[in-house]
């Protein structure tokens, strides 16, 4: 739950959003997680399609809404080697 909290506070931080984007392991793989954020961020026009939702689809919001939603993969251990290995490395 800290990464959908640490998410939704960075969203609510931004002015003119474009979309909300669901990525790493719980937003990845727990439709109803991203359910209840999209569903607590109504009133910035996130509307979800619920199908595209439940089946992880890259693209979840509906037509009519005014905020893309989108989950994607990412690599989280792969960006953390590699950010490890840039400050090890900076002689």
């Amino acid at each position: 739950m800290v990464c959908i909290f640490e998410g939704v506070l960075e969203i609510d931080a931004l002015s003119g959003r474009d979309a909300i984007v669901f990525t790493g392991g719980i937003d990845k793989n727990d439709s109803a997680t991203r359910a209840q954020a999209a569903t607590d961020r109504a009133g910035i026009g996130v509307r979800l399609d619920e199908e595209a939702n439940r089946r992880g689809e890259t693209q979840i919001a509906t037509a009519e809404s005014r905020v893309g939603a989108l989950v994607i993969l990412t690599n989280e251990e792969f960006e953390i080697a590699r950010r490890t290995w840039d400050i090890a490395c900076v002689r």
